[in-house]
C-alpha cells in the first residue's frame, strides 16, 4: 500500500510535511520513500505496470506544484 502521512514511523513523532510511505501488509514493514520538508497537499499515483509512484511537492514560490516520480 502507498500513502502519504504526517507521522515519522520509524521515531514515532508528527510531522508538518507529508511524507510518502509503503507498507507491506503482510510483513508489516514500513518504507519512506519520499521525505519533503515542505508541507503540500498530495495524492500519490501508481504507474500502470507498479513500479513508480507520482506524487506533487511544494516549490519555492507558494503557488508553485512539482511532479515527483519516486520508484
Amino acid at each position: 500500500m502507498i500513502y502519504g502521512a504526517n507521522y515519522d514511523f520509524e521515531m514515532e513523532r508528527v510531522l508538518e510535511p507529508t511524507w510518502l510511505w509503503r507498507h507491506d501488509l503482510v510483513m508489516g514493514e514500513r518504507l519512506a520513500l519520499a521525505r519533503p520538508d515542505k508541507t503540500a497537499y498530495f495524492a500519490p499515483a501508481l504507474s500502470p505496470d507498479g513500479q513508480h509512484v507520482i506524487y506533487q511537492r511544494a516549490g519555492e514560490h507558494p503557488s508553485e506544484r512539482q511532479v515527483w516520480i519516486v520508484g
